[in-house]
């Protein structure tokens, strides 16, 4: 009997250290180049936002689809191109396969470079929008990451509003998780000119999601944050520092922002130097990563947040956004950056004045970044990617100490800072 030219095929990634099938990003294509998207997924998709959001991306205009480590594809015999991804700790698969007519079945395995959870860091996106929870579960396990905060908000719709993901709001639990991934539905809270507040870990939705709602004309962004921190809640400034400059004073930062956010495809110069003015006037506020996802243009994760638990802590939710507030993180579109001060106190990133031995690497060694230490706001230290920066720091007046990463004039990675007081 004649086979086929083009078969269902069977198609499974593997760990190739547990031999266990694990979520990726996928792109699978012929020998003519053309993508071959799995079965249930689309070769074209919508990529405006809050269209179809979840399952499938397009990065540099090319497709990719998210699987939970298996999936079925109409694939012709000969050569096939893989490429495979899952978050910054595994290595990324790119390889051809040449498929027999008659094969039905492909096995790939997908290897990991570093596992940071052994060393309590534990890595999640802030800001996610227009995703189902079981979409952005599937697609934070496929990025490598442990957590997915989807923000419910007031969209406009004609002469209304719509709120997608409110009924969902789960608050400050799990409502889908996958392999690692755990995703809560918490609220972006929009404050127009004055900027947005992505209100996360709180036991119940901080009303009203616009300024100026009927009912609500007299609330600020600071009534926002109150409410939010009542309710057990982490406040984090989206977009920063977009909003800032119709603020009267830098007072939103004085207890009521827990973290300012490098957000999406957002170069963040503008916020670098908002973020080191408000550390130089002695405001402790530390730096997360969200990917502001609202298209299948967008990659979860990009940027996302690592946070460091406590020594001997089992992850949770509630633990992980412990951390963010406390200050133990940094925020990465793909370096994973090791910053150490040796005469850091405990749980509280904060060392004495005195001198300082300061280590700065990176996890996985990379030649094409820069490291650099940064001293209230001055680089003091740089060091190729693939070798470690190590330094006495003498520090006679209070400040602060952080460790970036820079492509080029691009920041790809930044630590929260080491208060010195």
């Amino acid at each position: 009997m004649e086979v086929p030219a083009i078969q269902v095929v069977h198609v499974r990634i593997n760990d190739q250290d547990t031999g266990k099938p694990v979520p990726v990003r996928i792109r699978l294509t012929g020998p003519d180049g053309r993508y071959l998207p799995p079965l249930g997924r689309s070769g074209s998709f919508p990529t405006d936002e809050g269209r179809a959001v979840g399952g499938q991306v397009l990065m540099d205009g090319r497709a990719f689809a998210y699987v939970d480590g298996s999936c079925e594809v109409r694939l012709p015999a000969g050569m096939l191109h893989v490429h495979a991804c899952k978050g910054f700790e595994y290595e990324p698969l790119e390889t051809t396969v040449l498929r027999h007519p008659g094969q039905i079945a492909i096995r790939l395995s997908i290897r990991r470079r570093v596992r940071l959870e052994e060393q309590g860091w534990f890595a999640g996106d802030t800001h996610a929008q227009f995703l189902s929870p079981q979409a952005a579960a599937l697609e934070g396990a496929a990025e490598g990451l442990h957590v997915v905060n989807l923000l419910a908000s007031a969209e406009p719709d004609g002469v209304s509003a719509i709120y997608p993901n409110l009924l969902e709001f789960s608050g400050q639990k799990p409502i889908a998780s996958l392999e690692q991934c755990q995703v809560v539905v918490n609220t972006l809270n929009r404050g127009g000119a004055w900027g947005d507040l992505a209100l996360l870990n709180a036991h119940r939705i901080v009303f009203p999601l616009r300024l100026g709602e009927e009912g609500f004309e007299n609330y600020t962004l600071a009534d926002w944050c109150r409410q939010c921190h009542r309710k057990g809640g982490l406040t984090v400034r989206v977009r920063f520092p977009h909003g800032d400059d119709a603020l009267p004073d830098d007072s939103l930062y004085r207890g009521l922002v827990d973290a300012v956010e490098w957000t999406g495809d957002d170069p963040f110069d503008a916020g670098l130097k908002a973020w080191y003015g408000l550390l130089n006037r002695g405001l402790r506020v530390p730096l997360v990563g969200g990917s502001g996802k609202r298209s299948n243009q967008q990659v979860l994760g990009q940027p996302r947040t690592y946070a460091r638990l406590a020594p001997g802590q089992a992850f949770s939710y509630g633990a992980w956004i412990d951390a963010v507030r406390a200050g133990r993180t940094f925020a990465t579109r793909g370096p994973l950056v090791r910053f150490e001060v040796e005469e850091a106190q405990g749980l509280t990133p904060s060392a004495r004045c005195g001198t300082l031995h300061v280590r700065v690497g990176l996890w996985i060694p990379d030649a094409s970044q820069r490291l650099e230490l940064v001293q209230n706001g001055i680089v003091i230290g740089e060091a190729s990617g693939d070798q470690s920066l190590e330094q006495q720091v003498v520090r006679d007046v209070p400040g602060w100490l952080a460790a970036r990463c820079r492509s080029g004039n691009r920041l790809t990675a930044h630590s929260s800072p080491v208060y010195v007081s």
